[in-house]
């Protein structure tokens, strides 16, 4: 009877034991190939977008490349909510790391062939910013994926995750800051009339400046030579004057005439002796009508 119950448990363990056991493997290997698939299909939908973009409009790349990177999150907490993997659920997911290694490859490609493009439209910082957010739950992703794998096939999964990290090390390094330099922006009108002018300051005022007035000095106006302007009021040696008023005095009228300065000396008489009328000689003391007299005969 003992035996009996043995060999019943026995037989049932055994049953129990194939029975649970390849569902178990299918259940933990189609959670994780359900992660890469749908991972799969988003990296699919970005390279769509970059291949249809033309410039115009980067919002349906930037809104597939956000999509992929919530799809790979939302896996990584699937993947890590679910049970470790066994070495036979472990091989399975061989062909699922290809697949999805191939799909980022042509993303990665697709979207470095646009490089110059999206340079000139000023989304290197925009791009980079997406690429830089994929890499980092990609990693994750796989960091994820290898932890389930049994510790004896660690090696294994490694090397089959490690084309897949080069492809995202790739783009990386297409779009980093010194692979991908938005261009200069170009300046508005307003900036380009204004630099095109010359200021006004540069510019002639088209009036001549005027020159500060100069100081003059006024000069004393120089006689004629030979000509003597009287500059005070003559004295009576020097004029002549009419007949005497009845009491013998000078009178006070004009004068009639000047007496010029004698020549100088030149040997030679050089014009006419003046001899003084009658009423001037009476009026001039005897010793001038001597010089007179004198300065007439040199």
């Amino acid at each position: 009877m003992r035996v009996s119950v043995c060999v019943s448990a026995a037989v049932f363990s055994t049953a129990a034991f194939s029975a649970i056991t390849p569902f178990n493997v299918a259940r933990q290997a189609d959670v994780i190939t359900g992660v890469l698939s749908g991972v799969g299909e988003k990296i699919t939908a970005v390279d769509s977008a970059v291949t249809a973009y033309d410039g115009s409009d980067a919002e349906p790349v930037l809104d597939a490349g956000k999509t992929l990177v919530s799809t790979i999150n939302s896996g990584v907490a699937t993947a890590k909510a679910s049970e470790d993997l066994t070495l036979e659920g472990s091989l399975a997911l061989q062909d699922p790391v290809k697949d999805l290694t191939d799909k980022a490859s042509s993303l990665v490609d697709n979207l470095t062939g646009k490089r110059s493009l999206i340079a000139e439209k000023r989304q290197c910082a925009t791009t980079r910013a997406v690429v830089n957010d994929i890499d980092a739950a990609s990693n994750e992703l796989i960091d994820t994926i290898v932890a389930k794998v049994p510790q004896e096939a660690q090696g294994i999964a490694q090397t089959l995750v490690s084309d897949l990290q080069a492809v995202l090390a790739k783009a990386k390094t297409n779009f980093n800051e010194q692979n991908c330099v938005d261009a200069a922006a170009a300046p508005s009108q307003s900036s380009a009339q204004s630099s095109a002018q010359p200021s006004t300051s540069a510019q002639p005022s088209g009036k001549p400046s005027e020159a500060p007035a100069a100081t003059t000095t006024a000069k004393p106006v120089e006689q004629p030579s030979g000509t003597v302007a009287p500059t005070a009021k003559p004295s009576s040696a020097q004029l002549t004057y009419g007949a005497s008023s009845a009491h013998g005095e000078v009178p006070s009228g004009s004068p009639t005439a000047v007496v010029p300065p004698p020549p100088a000396h030149t040997g030679t008489p050089t014009g006419p002796v003046v001899v003084p009328t009658a009423g001037a000689g009476a009026l001039l003391p005897p010793c001038l009508v001597a010089v007179g007299v004198a300065v007439a005969m040199l």
